[in-house]
């Protein structure tokens, strides 16, 4: 009986044994488990959601009317003979910029205007041209609509596209005329007040004498 208990016991030792390292393997083999993606979560990069992509306008260069034509033949441009001295030049780009984590491409304009080079003796036109200016636009219908709104003028959907191409012209025109009637600077002028016929008024003082150029708002009496 005594060698029957002690057999028993001795089982129940050796299951206990297997248990506790059966129990742990299973801790271990979970420890590295845990560790393991501990590591790919360090060192893996979190996968990036795909970012939208939106084309507000076209980019293609057949879909924006090439205004040199009819620049070249604006009749205030004629007394500099601007196409026997003058050449424009149009080119269609695209930008790419990214606003609350969408990519957005828009078209850009650059027109450039180049002068013919004459000879210095026989003041004959060369082959040869240099660049005077550049500029650079891009689309903004609501801006052009808003004016629009602004003075009273109604667009109809029917027409919106006609009506965005001729705005585009007359920002272009208004640069091109910049270049050749320059606005003129303006000039200094003070206020100061002086005792005229025992009355005391706000003279402004100007150094030109043009009327146009005279800001009579500021003469308050």
């Amino acid at each position: 009986m005594k060698a029957a208990r002690e057999a028993r016991k001795a089982k129940e030792v050796d299951e206990s044994k297997q248990e506790a390292s059966v129990a742990n393997e299973t801790v271990d083999a979970l420890l590295r488990r845990i560790e393991q993606l501990e590591k790919e979560r360090f060192f893996t990069p979190p996968v990036q959601q795909a970012v939208q992509a939106i084309t507000k306008y076209s980019t293609l260069p057949q879909d924006w009317p090439n205004p040199c034509e009819r620049l070249a033949n604006e009749p205030a441009l004629q007394e500099h003979a601007f196409k026997q001295n003058f050449t424009l030049k149009w080119e269609v780009g695209k930008v790419n910029y990214k606003k609350d984590g969408v990519n957005y491409t828009e078209p850009k304009f650059r027109i450039e205007l180049w002068r013919w080079m004459r000879d210095p003796e026989t003041q004959q036109l060369t082959t040869k041209q240099y660049r005077v200016h550049r500029a650079t636009f891009f689309e903004d219908p609501d801006a052009a609509v808003q004016v629009a709104s602004e003075k009273g003028i109604e667009i109809d959907d029917q027409f919106r596209k006609a009506f965005l191409d001729e705005m585009r012209y007359l920002r272009i025109r208004d640069w091109l005329m910049e270049i050749f009637y320059p606005q003129p600077a303006a000039r200094p002028e003070s206020v100061r007040e002086e005792v005229v016929g025992n009355r005391l008024v706000r003279v402004l003082e100007t150094s030109g004498y043009e009327p146009q150029v005279i800001a009579h708002d500021k003469l308050k009496i």
